[in-house]
């Protein structure tokens, strides 16, 4: 099994993790092409959203923080891509509830 990885379904989502980022230091966020500091933005640059379901079909479990309930995504193509790939290929085994924010591991459905 490959190491476990994070990412956020909302690319904004991942600032819930910028704070603290030795709480998620161990993970790798899979759908980053660049950090925030390389790419001189808050939240990074995301591949593309094909590159994204494919690489979350490499892994067996991911740990995705999701906003607040009720809070509204924004429909980009790399949302659709996580969420699609979530509910077609994994099951939520975990919910966490952090400051606002939904951390859940998903298990990949073999």
């Amino acid at each position: 099994m490959a190491d476990d990885v994070v990412e956020e379904v909302a690319q904004q989502d991942r600032y819930w993790t910028e704070p603290n980022p030795g709480d998620t230091r161990a993970l790798t966020d899979l759908a980053l092409a660049e950090s925030p500091v390389a790419s001189h933005t808050l939240a990074g640059v995301e591949l593309p959203a094909p590159v994204i379901a494919t690489r979350m079909l490499r892994f067996d479990r991911i740990v995705v923080v999701h906003r607040r309930a009720g809070a509204h995504l924004t429909g980009s193509p790399q949302e659709r891509a996580k969420t699609l790939t979530l509910r077609q290929h994994f099951r939520a085994r975990a919910t966490t509830h952090v400051n606002g924010a939904r951390t859940v591991l998903y298990v990949r459905d073999r």
